[in-house]
This record gives structure tokens, C-alpha cells and sequence, in this order.
């Protein structure tokens, strides 16, 4: 009988790896496979173990043969397989139990060409459980290669995917070439009628020295520039809105060449053409992608390109090595090196720190906002900066996000003003779960004690451990000491809020996104299908079998379905931030109906008058915050998957919006937060 699925097996000198690859294998849920040891030539015990194993199980097969590479193993591998559909596993490496059946399943069910999954980083033998996770998201191969350009969603990765074997008919890995998955992934991508993306993470990338990815040698570099030039001849004639991100990424393997040059001692051939050719690159096309760069809307074209150039930069102007590695000054390196180093200081002025504004005006400091992926979080930013410009439209408003803080804080510190207002961002991370951004705000409380500083509205939450305790204890004993006013958005954070810093100091409001219902609430279109709006991290308690519940419902009431996520593929800047928001938000005013476990997707929900079902999270921050909406009809709440049916999501669908009253109610919660920003509640909580 035909195997389902070839499962191919590259091996060079892995003796102390493969037997936890291999049992990885062997104890698949699936058993329709065959696995595909090739060996590459291996000098240790390599060759013998793959040969005992094949002996101890007959799934498994051995194949000898000269060392060729990486590339050549693989390709090997694809021409002895024999299964319907292939994956790569890298031999030090190893994957989940139920990695084959759910590929499969999901390649099955959804006639899918290629399925990729999730993977996690390991640094020695770890194994996590598979559940809580989304349904698949299905895209067509153009949209693929764009998500593999734009996004770190799909990655270049040959493993922790499941290929159609026939699309390997015309496509090979690049014979002795590194970096061989960017030479390939795009093209059968760009092959594929269909593919299909999970977030499970079935595959376990194993993290050690020597490894070819981790190894940084000047054949490595010119491999990654020759095969990303390939990539950009070959894209940019058919996806030319790729161009930009495309040339980005030839310029930064275009700085790592010289930063090796620069600081390498080894004696490679500096002046071979293909050296030339990969250092010249940035030389043509850096400064110009630099200077568009306030005109690019990607942002992650911007963050590329300035991190590589900023840190270029710094290094260009401060080493005086390249006068003895380049002894002949009329060496074309040497020339090069120096015209770079011109170019790139007439761009000195562009790296000035120019974030902190000075006005004559009172400003509010709004610290914390976002620039990742969550769209929960940024409409949080967005609907914090409506408020704060109708309530003291008189303030300056500036925002300092999560990453560019630690440069920028202190400037601010230094002159801000004793009539400036801080304001720490909103949200559902006040605690020891999302500790990255409690330490801003810690900073922010333990340097600026003489000024007012209000929190918008939070969930607080510390994990019932030792960490919990300590970290609770720690931040009683720190915020007391400062001028703060604590906004809690459900009663569970506000009892916690008033046990830990006094009644007079805290308050309760709603989610601050609610108060943009007066801005979206007039945007609603005709409806149509369902939304289905699941989380998959540790805050989901749902678990698969019961999304799949949700979504045989839907259909069988004969309602589309659209899954969406509030996390965005791409990071969002403040500049795109209220565009990204509007485009989701208008999906969510579409829909006849959404179902979601994420607080922020009951809000927009609400906020578009939207009919919506919500579910129970890991804490009570969707449950609490439900409690100021309740008194919408077309919002219900359930504690888990035994009270949902399919009369429920009729009734929804079916009954008529009764929001006019309700949300007058609902927007005058505010009050204590107006108040307070107004100054008028002072004297009173003092």
C-alpha cells in the first residue's frame, strides 16, 4: 500500500540527536508513513544508527550516500518517496505526537497543496501538550508568497510543513547551497493552488552550536545574498508591490557582509566578485530606501531598514580597521568602503532622536501604547487618544510605545513639566504575566513621583504561585510611593486595586474602547455570515473539539463562516494604527454574528452593534467587562461550551438591535475618568 505521508530524514553527524528525532517519529498518532533516513556521508556513528533503526522498524529506510549537503540529501530523499504527500525533518530536531495526523487531516479535509504549522524554539528535550487551538486559516499560494515576504507567519523554513508530492516535479533544493529553503519555499508557494496555516506548534526547533543556520562564515553570507537576489528577480515581476521589502532584505545581508569583512580575521578571498557584487548593494540601494522611508506605509520595511542602518552606522563612523584589512587603497573594496562611508553620513541627521516633543502646551504623556501585533491593544492606544483630545482638548498628546521607551524616557524625564500629565495605557497586562510591560511601568512610577499619573482602565492579575506573591507585594510596596490614580475595568481588578492601594486612589470605568460606540455605532452595514474570533495562547480555555462544536452549529444553520483574529500578521505602527483598526472593525459591523473568547472581540462587537456570543477566558476579564454591557440584549456571555446551541445563534441573528437607550448609560461610566483628567477630583482623592 501507498504511504500517506514520506517523512525525509537528513543526517550528517547527528549521532547525540538522532534517536530522539527518530523515537519522535516512530510514536506518530498516524501510522500510515514511511521515514526516509539519508545519510549524508556522516564520519560518526551516524551511518550505524540509521541502520539499526531500519533493522528495529520497518517503516523506516536507509539511504547511503556521498556527503553532498544539505540540499542534496533532500533532494535525494524526494526522489525516493513514495507517499502522496512529503515533509523534512531536520535530524536534530523532533516533533509533536500528533504532528502527521493533523497535518494530514487538515490537507485531507481542506484540499490543501501545502499545510504549515507552528514550531517552537528548544534549547534541550521538551515536550508540550497540543490543545486550545484555532481552526485553520486557508489562503491562496499568491497570498501565501505574501505573507512569507511581509510577515514572520509562514517563514522560509522547509520543515514544519506538509507538501503535495507532485510539486516537486520541476522544483529541486539548490545543489551545495545554504540558506537552500529561501531559494525554494517562495516557488512552491507561488506553485500551490491552496495552503493552509495552524498555529499549532507540532514542531520542536532544536537550538545548538554549529548548526548551519547559526554558523556565520562569508560562504554563508554570499549563499543568502545569491539565493535572495534570485528571489527578488524572480518576485518582483510578478508581485512588484514586493519590491521594497525585497531590496531591504539584499541590503542587510548586504551590511552583514562588510560587518564580517571588518571584523573577521580569517583570510577568504575579499576581492572575489561575488564579494564585490553582495557589498555593493547597500552601496547603490541603501541611501535611497533610507530616504523614502518617512514616505513607506510597511512598517516593517522601516524597522529593517533603520535597525540595520542605525547600527551601520555606528560602527562605519567609529572603525578605523578597514585601513589594515584593505592595504591597497586602490583596492574596489577599499573605494567602495570609503564612497559608504560618505553616503551614510550625509544621513547622520536622519538618526537624531527627534521624539520628544516641545510645546508651549501642557502635554499628555501617553506611555506604553503599542507597536506589535494586537489589535486589542491598539484600539486601547487609539480609543485612550480620542478620550484624552475631547476631555482636555487643550494637552498636547504624546505617545512613547513598549519598544522605543528605554531610549526615549529619559529625555522625556528631563523635561517634562510639573503641569504634564502621565498616562500609563490600558489594557489586560497589569500584573506579573506580562512583565515586560509592568516594568515600564514601574520605571515610570519610581522616576516620577512628583507628577500625576493615571492608569486607564485595567485588569489586574497575579498568578496564584510564590512568583505571584512576590511580584503583588513588590508593586504594592512601589506604587505607594507615587501620585497615581488607579482605573480598574471590572469589579474583580477594582476590589483587588482598593485592597492593595486604598479606596481613594481607585476607580471603576468601562474597557476605554467602549467609548468609541459614538463614533462606530453610525457605520453599520447590511450583515452577512458569521465571525469567529478564537484565541489560541495561554488566556484560551476553549479547547479544539469545542471550536469545532461552534462551527459545525454555524454551518449546519447554513451561515458562511470568516475567521478572524484580533492579532494582525504584521506589526502596526501609531501611524497606521486607526487605518488597521477601522479595516477590522469594519468586518466586525458586517457580520450577523460573532463568536469570540477574546475580550476585545465582544467589545467591537458591542461598539458595531453587532450581535455576539462571548466565552469565558483563563481569568475574569471577559466575564467582568461583560458585566457594563449586559444590558445589551444581542451580547451574551457564557461560562463554557454546554449552554451554546444552534437556537441560541438564531435568536441572535434573528432578534432586533436594542442599543440606542442602553449606551447612554454606558458612555455616562465614564465620568470618574473626565473628572479626574479635568483635575476636578483632585483635592478630593488627595
Amino acid at each position: 500500500m501507498r504511504p500517506a505521508i514520506s517523512i525525509v530524514v537528513p543526517c550528517y553527524q547527528v549521532e547525540q540527536y538522532l534517536d530522539r528525532c527518530v523515537k519522535s517519529l516512530i510514536l506518530q498518532t498516524f501510522d500510515n508513513i514511511e521515514i526516509l533516513l539519508v545519510d549524508d556521508g556522516s564520519t560518526d556513528k551516524t551511518p550505524e544508527l540509521c541502520d539499526n533503526y531500519a533493522i528495529k522498524y520497518s517503516k523506516i529506510k536507509v539511504i547511503h550516500k556521498k556527503n553532498g549537503g544539505l540540499s542534496d540529501a533532500r533532494n535525494v530523499g524526494i526522489e525516493a518517496a513514495k507517499g502522496r504527500y512529503i515533509c523534512f525533518i531536520d535530524s536534530d530536531d523532533y516533533i509533536n505526537s500528533s504532528y502527521c495526523e493533523i497535518m494530514f487531516d487538515i490537507a485531507e479535509k481542506m484540499n490543501v497543496d501545502i499545510v504549515v504549522c507552528g514550531y517552537r524554539k528548544v534549547f534541550k528535550y521538551e515536550y508540550y501538550n497540543c490543545s486550545n487551538n484555532n481552526l485553520p486559516e486557508i489562503m491562496s499560494g499568491e497570498e501565501a508568497v505574501r505573507q512569507l515576504i511581509l510577515t514572520d507567519k509562514l517563514m522560509n523554513y522547509a520543515w514544519n510543513k506538509l507538501y503535495r508530492i507532485e510539486l516537486f516535479d520541476d522544483i529541486k533544493y539548490p545543489f551545495g547551497k545554504r540558506w537552500e529553503d529561501i531559494g525554494v519555499t517562495y516557488k512552491l508557494f507561488d506553485k500551490s493552488k491552496r495552503i493552509a496555516y495552524i498555529s499549532n506548534k507540532l514542531y520542536y526547533y532544536m537550538q545548538r552550536k554549529g548548526s548551519i543556520t547559526s554558523s556565520n562564515n562569508l560562504t554563508n553570507i554570499l549563499n543568502q545574498f545569491e539565493l535572495l537576489s534570485i528571489r527578488y528577480n524572480d518576485l518582483t515581476i510578478k508581485y512588484p508591490e514586493l519590491k521594497n521589502v525585497l531590496s531591504a532584505q539584499l541590503c542587510a545581508v548586504s551590511y552583514n557582509c562588510w560587518s564580517y569583512l571588518l571584523t573577521s580575521d580569517l583570510s577568504e578571498d575579499r576581492e572575489s566578485s561575488e564579494v564585490i557584487n553582495c557589498c555593493d548593494y547597500i552601496n547603490r540601494y541603501g541611501k535611497q530606501l533610507l530616504k523614502n522611508l518617512n514616505r513607506c506605509d510597511n512598517f516593517k520595511i522601516k524597522v529593517f531598514l533603520y535597525c540595520y542602518a542605525r547600527d551601520f552606522l555606528i560602527w562605519i563612523v567609529k572603525f578605523k580597521r578597514f585601513k589594515k584589512i584593505f592595504k591597497q587603497k586602490k583596492s574596489l573594496l577599499y573605494i567602495k568602503f570609503r564612497h559608504l562611508k560618505l553616503e551614510f553620513l550625509c544621513l547622520k541627521g536622519f538618526f537624531s532622536d527627534t521624539a520628544v516633543y516641545y510645546s508651549s502646551r501642557p502635554i499628555c504623556w501617553l506611555i506604553g501604547v503599542p507597536d506589535h501585533k494586537n489589535l486589542g491593544d491598539h484600539a486601547i492606544a487609539y480609543a485612550s487618544k480620542e478620550f484624552i483630545s475631547e476631555v482636555i482638548p487643550n494637552y498636547v498628546i504624546q505617545e512613547i510605545s513598549e519598544t522605543e521607551f528605554y531610549n526615549k524616557f529619559y529625555k522625556m524625564k528631563k523635561n517634562i513639566k510639573h503641569s504634564d500629565i502621565i498616562v500609563l495605557q490600558g489594557g489586560g497586562n497589569f500584573g506579573n504575566q506580562y512583565i515586560y510591560t509592568e516594568n515600564i511601568r514601574r520605571l515610570v512610577i519610581a522616576k516620577c513621583l512628583k507628577n500625576r499619573i493615571i492608569m486607564f482602565p485595567q485588569t489586574i492579575y497575579f498568578t496564584n504561585d510564590l512568583n505571584g506573591e512576590n511580584e503583588k507585594k513588590y508593586t504594592q510596596k512601589l506604587y505607594s510611593k507615587a501620585n497615581v490614580s488607579y482605573f480598574a475595568r471590572e469589579k474583580y481588578s477594582y476590589e483587588l486595586m482598593v485592597k492593595m492601594f486604598g479606596h481613594k486612589k481607585v476607580f471603576c470605568v468601562p474597557d476605554i474602547v467602549l467609548f468609541l460606540e459614538k463614533d462606530f455605532s453610525k457605520n453599520v452595514n447590511i450583515r452577512d455570515g458569521i465571525i469567529s474570533c478564537f484565541r489560541d495562547d495561554v488566556e484560551g480555555v476553549l479547547s479544539q473539539k469545542d471550536k469545532y462544536i461552534v462551527n459545525d452549529i454555524c454551518l449546519s444553520l447554513g451561515r458562511k463562516i470568516s475567521y478572524i483574529d484580533t492579532l494582525s500578521d504584521k506589526c502596526i505602527s501609531s501611524q497606521d494604527r486607526k487605518n488597521e483598526f477601522n479595516k477590522l472593525l469594519k468586518k466586525f459591523s458586517k457580520a450577523e454574528l460573532v463568536i469570540t473568547d477574546r475580550l476585545h472581540g465582544m467589545i467591537f462587537a458591542a461598539i458595531t452593534h453587532t450581535p455576539c456570543i462571548a466565552f469565558s477566558n483563563y481569568n475574569y476579564k471577559v466575564k467582568g467587562v461583560y458585566e457594563w454591557i449586559k444590558c445589551i440584549s444581542n451580547i451574551v456571555f457564557l461560562d463554557n461550551i454546554n449552554s451554546f446551541s444552534s437556537d441560541l445563534v438564531f435568536d441572535l441573528i434573528s432578534d432586533e438591535d436594542k442599543y440606542i437607550n442602553e449606551w447612554d448609560n454606558i458612555l455616562n461610566k465614564f465620568e470618574p475618568l473626565i473628572k479626574l483628567l479635568q483635575g476636578e477630583m483632585f483635592n478630593e482623592r488627595d
